[in-house]
């Protein structure tokens, strides 16, 4: 008698054991899948945003910068535009990142550096170009095709703004769409200081080189 009760114990624990690893498998299958779909759907959506995006940087922000030129730091993006209205549009991108909020109007005329907010930071990147790729930065104004001239400026509303040239480093255009959008890095040095960041550049048609 107490052997048979030994054995129908021992069947029981064993159902009861099979039952428990079961629902645990079951509910472990079940919280992978939503978490794979929840990120899959996160990622298309971030993308889609990021494409589409034309006002000095949109949803997906306008870029990124840390370093310092001449003595003061560089950390902030908070636009970025690819202008319409350069020198020579035809044979060239140029591409401006700003440390303070600058609206698309306010860089549509000439001598835009002394009007917009008093000690913002402009980066100017002059690609001799119109096709994506790595441009190299020489110093001064005689970049050739492929080439880029770069300078940093520091706004003024008083007096003329400080400029700085680049003097060597490289911008990376790593997305052009006509009259859209362009995206990419660039890793500058200047004279006094050096920066590097990304940027996320939405379309200004009026916009022109200070």
């Amino acid at each position: 008698m107490l052997e048979s009760t030994s054995a129908t114990l021992a069947a029981l624990f064993l159902v009861v054991a099979c039952g428990s690893s079961t629902s645990s498998g079951a509910g472990s299958s079940g919280s992978t899948s939503t978490a794979t779909t929840g990120s899959t759907t996160g990622s298309t959506t971030g993308s889609g945003t990021t494409t589409t995006s034309g006002a000095g940087g949109g949803s997906a922000g306008p870029g990124t910068v840390s370093g310092s030129v001449a003595g003061q730091p560089v950390d902030t993006v908070a636009n970025a535009w690819f202008i319409g209205a350069s020198d020579d549009p035809a044979h060239t991108t140029v591409i401006y990142v700003f440390s303070k909020p600058t609206a698309c109007n306010q860089i549509t005329k000439p001598g835009w550096d002394s009007t917009i907010s008093d000690k913002t930071g402009a980066l100017e990147m002059k690609l001799i170009g119109t096709t994506t790729g790595k441009y190299p930065i020489v110093p001064g104004t005689g970049a050739m095709q492929g080439q880029a001239s770069v300078n940093f400026t520091w706004s003024a509303s008083k007096g003329t703004p400080a400029e700085n040239g680049g003097t060597a480093g490289s911008v990376s255009l790593d997305t052009l769409v006509a009259q859209t959008q362009a995206t990419g890095s660039f890793d500058v040095t200047f004279a006094s200081g050096a920066i590097k960041g990304t940027f996320n550049a939405g379309w200004c048609p009026n916009g022109v080189e200070p």
